[in-house]
């Protein structure tokens, strides 16, 4: 009896919360100024972009590892 009451409270709060939670979700994102919400906009873009850029160097410097490994292999076999 305990249990099943402990469980359908349980499952209401779940519901609940579930409800809740987003509606102060928005309520929290719509009293963010501007330019914080700007800001953090622009940090995300310049972190973009950087990363864009990494990709080349990665594919290079993984290349070179593996080229390296290569021709050790190769050159232990002659």
């Amino acid at each position: 009896m305990l249990k099943s009451i402990k469980s359908k409270l349980f499952a209401a709060s779940i519901v609940v919360s579930s409800v809740v939670l987003p509606t102060v979700a928005l309520a929290a994102e719509s009293s963010i100024p501007q330019p914080a919400q700007d800001a953090i906009t622009s940090i995300g873009e310049t972190a973009t972009g950087m990363i864009d850029l990494a990709w080349p160097v990665i594919a290079l410097v993984v290349g070179g590892f593996l080229a390296i490994k290569l021709f050790k292999k190769v050159s232990n076999k002659v």
